[in-house]
């Protein structure tokens, strides 16, 4: 809205003295104004979002008469640009690429597919024609459209993408348009009425200035690639959150996606188009774990990008990347030459084969990376992990073409390992049988590659890539032994017998090497055979396992027999517990002493965490020796530790500075993707009711509800700001509080009718029919596509906007960004419930036995005590079956029906839950229940040195979370919140100080406590047995029980 200097003056005058100035009030006209002005030029420039309106450029193209076919096109093209702009970073990568458009008026935009290329283009274009007022816009597919384009009087911007795509090369460039493209390029800087921007994929590119030589001079002077290695990890973050933004997910879906964000950020085959291509095709009514399952595997295995780039090879070059595939990556080329040649010899009747050269030089750029050594060698690896992934497919889908060539072509070991391991499943019986054999048969004379080239391998490519092969001579027998089908090969069952035979003998002879990793492995390769039916004398393989790695003086792994020889595995723990116990710490001595030579800081943190670790495993003590000896060695290091942080400290501080950075981008888009959390604090609660419109008397009256105990349901409408705001407007038009849980309802239902003008009966069935879309999600945040393809909405309002806008405006659904969510959950779950309360008596027990929670999983909850500030978080499992995701709606579901239908819930539903739990749970003596309890809680308590309890860990099950939503107990008056004298001292003499981030603390697990006596002892059987007597006595008062005798849930007291 404009306003006149009259208008101005008045509005200055009406709010003397907060404003003193009438040029202090700024319109959208006086803001145009401004930035116009040179010294604002800079702010109009880097914030796009100022620039001027679209609209016109539309219009301008729209009114010409100007190449119809050409236009047409362009104005799509243009309107894809504007869409795009709303997800498009700045990145430094824009910077370059417009500051190079600015000089040479012409820019080509090289890079791999995905990397944004045309989404700069869009960008770059859009900058012209809205900040530098360029009047057209055109998108050429041809020299002959530039051409044209150029004709035109007006300023213009030409974009020409993917120029050196397969038409014009195979046809446009194979005469005369090579030396006009030339010319354009050339001529363009002195037309001041035009930029040309070009993008191409890398790989074309390569292979076309390898055919046209004479456009790679104009082409290099032009070119800026567009790499994914010079985007940021903020950049990549801010594409990400911009393509989740602008996407239709639900929230769950969002979340899911959200919640991924540095794991995505930093994978390695990040792609900005990938992750929009999957945004678009994704179902709102999907699982989120299953669309961010389907997310990882689209992500991981682009196979779209990699089919269209295979296909284009030659055979040769397919056969090479075959090749690569199961020879380890990185390796020498020598290495593939080798085999690539000895495949070449099994292709016959083909006259022309190209040379090893020629299919390198194919695959480089495209396929594989190449590193040049100082001695000339040359170092081969994947362009990207995903173009391995492809091929990996590939050759499963067209193993039977390939099978022969590899089997007779393989030149070094592994690469037939590679095909047994991975390919088995995939061949006939007869070719699994001819593999095997050929592997069986060259077991001792094929040649293996030792060299390991891993670090050549970029950072983010290490978890993407299968370690080399370990070329030992037990990693080949294990290879062997894990894909063996004794069914298939019996007459090779007697090779796997002898050669773990002759290998255990190795292991006897202390004189004999034994490869380190071959120790690592050594337990799978004994469980893997053991499968495979060749038995074993349990203890004898265990001795000479431990003895080997005590007179190797190795990591100990003795665990892993556990599974394999369980009652030999608890023998031998029995009988050699010191020779154990002494290795260990021989072990940690040699390994911190190296450690602490090498003046390793970080590694040596790490094993002095592990050794806890580890003597656990074994149930053996951390000795005053052990402890003395990593106090002795961290004296040694104390110096260096002291330097190594001085010489990182600048390392770190920009370390600090990029997450610092990430998380502020991470902290923003969080708020705008996924809504912001309104919840009061309780001490804020009454300013807030204070400084509302509502009465003085109704003031008071709400203050005195939000520091009673009574009428919950009141107070979870004062418990966040947007529900409070939904109830400040009711109680403005109504004019009252009603305090019975029904009228309180039905006067906010009352309000919404009001305002919204749709009549009551539909609201109440809508909210009726929308309670189950919504109780069983972790909130109400929902698009505005969600609410209306609900069931309840379809049968109440028809798919008719109208009720949409109606209800939004009435309050029920506040917006949120792109969400809409429902205001509180109360509005929805009251109305359901009365509808239940009011079934007939055969269907209410029926819908009561319904909502069986037996089956619902336990979920964990950790409370932390920390300077009188209580903490609790509840968390759900990854895998498992919940019906309520949100916590506090499970307990406002559980407490709503004791308000509406109390007699009858507590007899159907209460009663019979609480009957099972303690039929279950109850043993003779009430201690022993007590014990069982806690162990079924699989309850930690955290107390300090000082005997505060400052923590706990839960598997709080359905059962304990009704007990605790009706305020017959809590899990957490199981344990007192301080511990006695005697209690404290009881427990210094059975349990250990462990470190945690609060200090040293007892953890106490009695999930894992035997004996009943350590219950006892501190006095927590006292403890529980006052819970019970609570929980029962309100069980009682409530059915009306005179004699609580009479019905006995409980255990005795």
């Amino acid at each position: 809205m404009n306003l006149s200097r009259k208008q101005k003056d008045e509005i200055t005058e009406l709010f003397y003295p907060y404003i003193i100035n009438s040029d202090d009030i700024l319109t959208e006209e006086d803001f145009n104004n401004l930035l116009g002005q040179e010294l604002y030029k800079s702010i109009e420039k880097n914030y796009q979002k100022l620039w001027m309106p679209n609209t016109n450029i539309l219009q301008n193209m729209l009114n010409s008469t100007f190449n119809s076919v050409l236009l047409q096109e362009s104005i799509k093209e243009f309107e894809e640009a504007l869409r795009r702009s709303e997800v498009f970073v700045e990145t430094q990568v824009y910077g370059k690429a417009l500051k190079k458009l600015e000089q040479e008026r012409a820019i080509l935009i090289s890079g791999e597919p995905g990397m944004g290329k045309t989404s700069l283009a869009y960008q770059l274009a859009k900058y012209f024609i809205q900040y530098r007022g360029y009047n057209n816009f055109f998108w050429v597919k041809s020299v002959d459209d530039i051409y044209t384009a150029q004709r035109s009087s007006k300023r213009k911007v030409i974009i020409f993408d993917d120029f050196w795509g397969s038409i014009f090369q195979e046809s446009s460039l194979a005469g005369r348009d090579e030396k006009r493209l030339a010319k354009i390029l050339e001529r363009i800087k002195d037309e001041r009425e035009c930029v040309l921007i070009l993008t191409t994929r890398e790989y074309v590119l390569k292979q076309g200035l390898e055919k046209h030589a004479d456009l790679k001079e104009v082409v290099e002077k032009h070119k800026l690639e567009c790499r994914l290695d010079e985007y940021s990890d903020v950049e990549k973050a801010r594409i990400f959150f911009g393509h989740l933004k602008q996407s239709k997910l639900s929230w769950p879906q969002t979340k899911e996606l959200f919640g991924q964000h540095k794991e995505i950020v930093r994978h390695a085959n990040y792609n900005p188009r990938v992750i929009e291509m999957f945004l678009q095709n994704v179902e709102i009514d999907e699982h989120p774990e299953e669309c961010l399952e389907r997310f990882w595997g689209y992500l991981e295995s682009p196979e779209n990008f990699w089919h269209a780039i295979f296909n284009n090879l030659s055979a040769e070059a397919k056969l090479l990347s075959v090749i690569l595939l199961i020879s380890p990556i990185p390796s020498l080329s020598d290495h593939a030459k080798k085999t690539y040649n000895k495949c070449l010899e099994q292709l016959q009747g083909v006259i022309e084969k190209k040379n090893f050269k020629e299919c390198f030089e194919e695959l480089e750029k495209t396929v594989i990376k190449s590193v040049a050594l100082e001695d000339g060698s040359i170092i081969i690896k994947f362009q990207n992990p995903s173009a391995k992934d492809y091929i990996f497919n590939y050759l499963r889908r067209h193993i039977d073409h390939y099978f022969n060539v590899l089997l007779n072509g393989s030149y070094y070991y592994g690469q037939l390992l590679y095909l047994i391991n991975h390919y088995s499943d995939e061949l006939s019986d007869g070719k699994y049988n001819m593999l095997m054999k050929r592997c069986i048969e060259n077991f001792e004379t094929m040649p293996m590659i030792l060299a390991d080239y891993s670090e050549y391998l970029d950072g983010n490519e290490y978890e993407y890539y299968e370690e080399s092969l370990r070329e030992t001579r037990l990693s080949r027998f294990f290879d062997l032994v894990c894909r063996y089908k004794k069914n298939k090969l019996r007459e090779y069952h007697d090779f796997f017998d002898n050669f773990i035979e002759q290998f255990n003998e190795q292991m006897k002879n202390k004189w004999m090497r034994i490869e380190t990793y071959d120790l690592e492995i050594y337990p799978r390769v004994i469980k893997r055979c053991f499968e495979n039916g060749i038995n074993f004398n349990g203890l004898n393989i265990i001795s000479i396992y431990f003895e080997r790695v005590c007179n190797e003086v190795r990591f100990l792994e003795l665990d892993y027999f556990e599974v394999i020889f369980p009652e030999e595995y608890r023998d031998f723990l029995m009988k050699y517990r010191c020779s154990i116990q002494d290795h260990i710490e021989i072990y940690y001595e040699n390994a911190l002493n190296f450690v602490v030579e090498m003046n390793d800081v970080i590694h040596y943190k790490y094993l002095c965490n592990e050794i806890p670790q580890q003597l656990s495993k074994y149930g053996l003590p951390y000795t005053e020796r052990i402890k003395e000896m990593v106090e002795q060695f961290s004296s040694y290091l104390e110096d260096e530790i002291t330097d190594e942080n001085e010489d990182y400290d600048l390392e770190d501080d920009e370390h600090q500075e990029l997450e610092l950075a990430y998380n502020q981008i991470v902290d923003i888009y969080e708020k705008e993707i996924l809504g912001e959390e309104s919840y009061l604090w309780e001490e804020d609660v009454q300013d807030f009711i204070r400084n509302s419109s509502i009465n003085e008397s109704l003031k008071n009256e709400l203050i005195e509800i939000q520091q009673s105990e009574d009428y919950w349901y009141i107070r979870e409408f004062i418990e966040d700001e947007k529900s409070f705001l939904f109830l400040e407007r009711n109680l403005l038009q109504s004019g009252g509080i009603s305090k019975n849980a029904l009228l309180f309802i039905a006067q906010l239902i009352a309000g919404i009718t009001m305002n919204s003008g749709i009549s009551q009966k539909k609201i109440i069935g809508f909210l009726i029919e929308m309670c189950p879309d919504v109780m069983y999600r972790e909130n109400a945040l929902l698009t505005k596509e969600e609410i209306m393809s609900t069931e309840a909405y379809i049968l109440y309002f028809e798919y008719e906007e109208r009720y949409f806008e109606q209800l939004v405006e009435s309050g029920l659904f506040v917006k949120q960004g792109r969400w809409y969510e429902l205001v509180n959950i109360l509005l929805v779950m009251i109305p359901y419930g009365l509808s239940v309360a009011n079934m007939e008596k055969e269907e209410k027990i029926d819908y009561y036995n319904s909502v069986d929670m037996a089956n619902e999983w336990s979920k964990l909850r950790i409370r932390k005590n920390k300077e009188g500030l209580v903490e609790v978080n509840t968390y759900l499992g990854e895998f498992g079956f919940y019906y309520y995701e949100n916590s506090h709606w499970e307990k406002i579901f559980f407490k709503m029906f004791l308000e509406l239908d109390s007699a009858d819930y507590l007899e159907h539903y209460v009663l019979p839950m609480l009957q099972s739990y303690y039929e279950l749970i109850k043993r003779e003596t009430t201690l022993e229940t007590v014990a069982n309890i806690l162990n079924d809680l699989h309850f930690r308590a955290e107390i300090n040195k000082h005997g505060e309890n400052v923590g706990s860990v839960t598997l709080v099950q359905p059962v304990w979370r009704l007990i605790e939503s009706l305020g017959m107990a809590c899990t957490d008056d199981l344990v007192p919140e301080k511990f006695s004298e005697e209690q404290m001292k009881y427990t210094e003499e059975r349990f250990e100080l462990v470190q945690d981030k609060r200090g040293e603390v007892y953890h106490i697990n009695f999930a894992e406590i035997e004996n009943m006596e350590i219950v006892s002892k501190l006095k927590l059987d006292k403890a529980a047995v006052k819970v019970y007597i609570r929980a029962r006595l309100l069980i009682n008062q409530l059915l009306g029980y005179q004699d609580v005798r009479n019905r006995r849930i409980y255990p005795e007291s």
